[in-house]
């Protein structure tokens, strides 16, 4: 059987459009992560959540923090997370704006979902820690902050205040881990007795919503890609083996007074005998880069430690 240029080229084509529509609903089902800011001011009010004097504070000490230790708390609160899971949606934040001192990775962030918080439902709220900082901050003290400061508050409808208090226990415990002293956060922290129950029963909950388990955004984008390149593939084995040639290529000469053209039709046994492809004559590159850090962002990371409530 033999297969048409043509024919090759709808079905590529379509293969391309598919992968690409797929890839680009994944992408809009999910919420727009804010762009890294140009400058780190900590507190990132999007939601409009935060009272100006309570912003003030914790902004004054996050900045304090930073010029002792290097660790970054910032908080960022979101009117929504999509399709998102607020551990997902934390994690991808994290990461893109890079919190934290890249070697230290000593970064902290305090994620609020307005959406679900004004339902009352789980999600509203996250303490996502740096590799550096999960000593100081394992997932099971996490959760105790969020229990003793964040939930009370909430259940009152005192947003602001549980978000303040939640920034000043976590402020409490990384001044304790670098031994700083700092006014204003005495009585904040918790205490050490964090049970194993609660570490485990909290770690599961990652990926499972409504006792559902949910693939995380980067698995989601591997299995479109995936499955883009395994039909690439099958579709090259079946040129291979059907079609006697790999391309044709067109030069035109002038003769006799006309111009004429030539057709050069290329086999696949040819292509590996001379060693050279089809398309080496094309000029075309692509060339990506990537941005710096800047304005104070570390380039930080995290393993998905923390808690959710």
């Amino acid at each position: 059987m033999k297969i048409k240029p043509g024919f090759i080229c709808r079905v590529l084509a379509a293969v391309f459009i598919i992968a690409v529509s797929s890839l680009l609903f994944v992408s809009f089902a999910k919420a727009q992560i804010p762009k890294k800011p140009v400058e780190n001011v900590y507190i990132f009010d999007y939601a409009n959540l935060i009272d100006s004097s309570d912003e003030e504070k914790m902004r004054a000490l996050a900045k304090e923090i930073e010029d002792k230790s290097k660790a970054e708390i910032v908080v960022v609160t979101v009117e929504s997370l999509g399709s998102y899971t607020i551990e997902e949606y934390a994690n991808e934040l994290f990461r893109s704006w890079g919190i934290g001192d890249k070697e230290l990775n000593n970064g902290i962030l305090i994620l609020v979902n307005k959406e679900n918080l004004l339902l009352g439902k789980r999600g509203r709220i996250r303490i996502e820690v740096g590799y550096g900082l999960e000593g100081a901050i394992p997932d099971g003290k996490a959760g105790r902050i969020l229990d003793e400061y964040a939930i009370p508050a909430f259940e009152r409808k005192e947003y602001s205040k549980g978000i303040k208090d939640t920034f000043l226990a976590v402020a409490s415990e990384v001044a304790n881990e670098y031994g700083l002293k700092i006014d204003g956060l005495s009585g904040y922290g918790v205490s050490e007795d964090v049970s194993e129950n609660e570490v485990t029963s909290d770690g599961n909950e990652e990926n499972v919503v409504d006792g559902t388990f949910r693939l995380g955004i980067g698995a989601e984008l591997i299995i479109v890609f995936g499955l883009f390149f395994l039909i690439i593939f099958l579709v090259t084995i079946v040129i291979l083996y059907n079609q006697p040639y790999a391309g044709k290529k067109y030069e035109w000469t002038w003769k006799n007074g006309k111009w004429e053209k030539k057709v050069y039709v290329y086999r696949y046994d040819d292509l590996l005998k001379n060693n050279r492809s089809f398309f080496d004559d094309s000029d075309d590159s692509d060339s990506f880069g990537g941005d710096g850090g800047f304005g104070g962002f570390g380039g930080g990371s995290s393993g998905g430690g923390g808690a959710s409530r």
